[in-house]
């Protein structure tokens, strides 16, 4: 009896455990369910481009809260239900990205992403995503293209375009141009591809400033470089350089420094080596030796006596400085920029100054027509050295011919 009343115990208090949990009732829970609800508010409104084209499938999403999003249909219109005060994050490829207030009937305009083109190329007359792109077409931006210390554009692009081969057979300051072959050669009475910059074709690109370029293109087969025609047989290298974006005022100033310098000299004989093969080979030849032990001493005192390819050499600096104004509104983007740039040549005598100035200038006049002017102007001074050139003597080869023996100026006082 006594077992049976404390079983009867315990099964009471595991029945009371078992409602204990249950609080409230359905009225409370739909309640707070509607509270919910009524914080929430609409956003609408249309995404369009420039131009005033819908997008189709522009990304919406409130900002903070990832899994609440859509994307705009087949005429670039959402609806959304976000919290109160939320922000919308609107993005599309190859658009900048927005961050806009939430509201009702919005028109979202979105504009080019002219910095960041690494899912756009440019192609002829305009730009392409690139899984759209048919022909075969490379593309490199500002921030690759400024890696490389080469200042000569052209160099500059080495190793990294494929199918673009360069070949660099001088690099003295203001005549280091290269050749380049995308390809191969498809002609031959000319073997470079067409050079376009802006739309504007041009001869060679070393009065362009690598500071001034915002994206480079390279169109390599038929279906590409179509559009341009005959000129157009061994490629075209289309050139963007920077404009203007919508938005406050921009003052922006680059400089860099560098220093280049011979890697490595050719051994030769100092003074004292070069005086006996001269005896040597005099006495070989029947002759008189040149030199006399007096000489050859005097010649002992002078140890490894001048080394012409240390006063033809020096460490060369390179200086490169750029001042930039852009900003615009929604109808009107400029860029103004101002470049200089200084190299010295490793052999003496030789450098290479550049001045440019550049002005890119866009107006939205309606939503299909838009209107620009993109001015640029460069002025060079260069100053060579009689290099060697064709196996003819010139500074190199006659600085390993130079007697070692001989002093570099003909009077103490130099």
């Amino acid at each position: 009896m006594k077992k049976s009343y404390w079983l009867y115990k315990m099964c009471l208090l595991l029945g009371l455990g078992i409602c204990i949990p249950v609080t409230g009732n359905a009225s409370d829970i739909g309640d707070a369910t509607l509270t919910q609800q009524q914080s929430k508010i609409t956003a609408s409104g249309v995404v369009v481009d420039e131009s005033g084209e819908s997008l189709i499938g522009a990304s919406v999403i409130e900002k903070g809260a990832a899994t609440n999003g859509t994307i705009t249909d087949i005429d670039g219109r959402f609806s959304l239900s976000v919290a109160p005060n939320a922000i919308l994050e609107i993005s599309y490829v190859g658009y900048q990205k927005q961050d806009i207030p939430a509201k009702k009937d919005m028109r979202i305009i979105m504009y080019p992403d002219v910095a960041n083109l690494e899912e756009v190329v440019v192609v002829a007359y305009g730009t392409q995503k690139k899984v759209s792109v048919i022909g075969s077409v490379a593309s490199i931006d500002r921030k690759d293209l400024m890696k490389s210390s080469s200042p000569n554009l052209s160099s500059a692009l080495s190793g990294k375009l494929p199918g673009l081969t360069t070949i660099q057979t001088s690099g003295e300051p203001g005549r280091d141009e290269v050749t380049m072959f995308l390809r191969g050669a498809a002609t031959t009475n000319g073997t470079n591809p067409l050079i376009m910059v802006d739309g504007v074709a041009v001869d060679d690109m070393r009065s362009i400033d690598p500071n001034e370029i915002a994206n480079i293109s390279v169109l390599k087969d038929a279906s590409a470089t179509a559009i341009y025609g005959a000129r157009a047989a061994n490629g075209v290298v289309l050139i963007t350089t920077k404009s203007g974006k919508k938005g406050r005022d921009i003052i922006t100033f680059e400089s860099s420094f560098g220093v280049q310098n011979v890697a490595k000299t050719i051994d030769v004989m100092n003074a004292q080596e070069y005086a006996a093969l001269v005896n040597e080979a005099y006495t070989n030849d029947g002759l008189d030796a040149p030199y006399n032990t007096t000489q050859l001493g005097e010649i002992a005192k002078l140890g490894n006596g001048t080394n012409w390819q240390d006063e033809i050499f020096r460490p060369a600096m390179i200086q490169s400085y750029q001042l930039t104004f852009s900003g615009g509104d929604n109808k009107t983007t400029y860029a103004i920029s101002g470049g200089y740039f200084d190299q010295k040549g490793v052999i003496i005598n030789s450098d290479f100054k550049r001045y440019s100035l550049r002005l890119n200038l866009d107006r939205q006049i309606f939503n299909t027509l838009k209107v620009g002017t993109h001015m640029s102007g460069t002025h060079t001074i260069s100053r060579t050295s009689a290099t060697d050139v064709g196996g003819r003597d010139g500074v190199v080869n006659g600085a390993l011919k130079m007697n070692p023996i001989q002093s570099v100026y003909a009077n103490e006082d130099g």
